[in-house]
């Protein structure tokens, strides 16, 4: 079994991959169904990409802001 950080990496890796030849922009919904994971999940780590600035977020009107 992979230890705890070498999971991190793997499921940041597949996110970052299913941006390949992605639509733009991409919902959560489409991010979760290429992915495989929850959106809760996705949230958490897209966050944590946000961070150095490589993911940005584009809310559409009416869309709940992330907490």
């Amino acid at each position: 079994m992979p230890s705890p950080g070498v999971a991190a990496v793997d499921r940041a890796l597949t996110i970052l991959s299913a941006f390949e030849d992605a639509p733009e922009p991409m919902t959560l919904a489409e991010l979760a169904r290429r992915t495989g994971m929850y959106k809760s999940t996705l949230l958490r780590l897209v966050f944590a990409a946000e961070r150095p600035d490589l993911v940005m977020w584009s809310l559409l009107p009416g869309d709940p802001i992330p907490s």
